[in-house]
């Protein structure tokens, strides 16, 4: 009889898993004191294109073979008009430039949790 590990082992292993290589992501960052314009340049333009590998391959293909190119692309387009309205109603803060958006008196840490939230939100939706 074949050994079946437990659900939560499983969740277990896969945080601990997921921890580890979000911190391996960041010792470059942690091994470079001072990075240069090229190099954050670089990173940041490899998360992009992870980024946007991972919504291709892991929400937009799906979608598409759920509901259809019509209604995948409606969504798309419906989503990428939310985030357009909340980039000018919402203060954030951008590392090089600093804040932009309507003034507030939110300090940054309840900036970082609404662009977490707003983040996360959707791709719940999606999951129920």
């Amino acid at each position: 009889m074949p050994l079946i590990p437990s659900p939560v082992l499983l969740g277990a292993l896969a945080t601990l898993a997921t921890g580890l290589t979000t911190g391996l992501g960041a010792l470059p960052a942690l091994l470079a004191r001072q990075p240069s314009p090229r190099l954050l340049d670089s990173f940041l333009g490899f998360a992009a294109g992870v980024m946007l590998a991972a919504a291709a391959f892991s929400l937009l293909v799906p979608a598409i073979e759920l509901a259809g190119p019509a209604v995948a692309t409606g969504g798309l387009l419906a989503g990428a008009a939310v985030l357009a309205l909340l980039d000018r109603i919402v203060p954030h803060l951008h590392a090089i430039i600093g804040r932009e958006g309507p003034s507030s008196t939110l300090r940054r840490i309840w900036l970082f949790v609404l662009a977490i939230t707003f983040t996360t939100c959707p791709k719940g939706w999606g999951s129920a």
